[in-house]
């Protein structure tokens, strides 16, 4: 590539870094900015999974008979899964 195709690739990739407010993404070296946190969430991480649609409409369901929440729910099973396994029961 010469050296103006270069930096008109380089023009072309800040385009890209700026967002609808104007401002860029970190490049390499900066720190990037941290998002809000919900203070409850602040210790915890996501877990993803995935399944077939039928098995969150089933957990949905449940939820719906017995007044849970999915987040409820989902931290009752991994808690019987611990103590299936002889570990401490610790999902809050």
């Amino acid at each position: 590539m010469s050296k103006p195709a270069a930096q008109l690739a380089e023009v072309e990739v800040q385009k890209l870094r700026r967002t609808a407010n104007g401002a860029t993404t970190p490049t390499v070296g900066e720190s990037p900015r941290r998002a809000y946190v919900a203070p409850g969430r602040v210790t915890k991480t996501p877990l993803t999974a995935f399944f077939e649609k039928p098995v969150k409409k089933q957990l949905r369901k449940i939820g719906l008979e017995h007044d849970k929440t999915l987040q409820t729910l989902l931290r009752e099973a991994v808690n019987d899964l611990f103590a299936k396994y002889g570990q401490p029961e610790i999902a809050e």
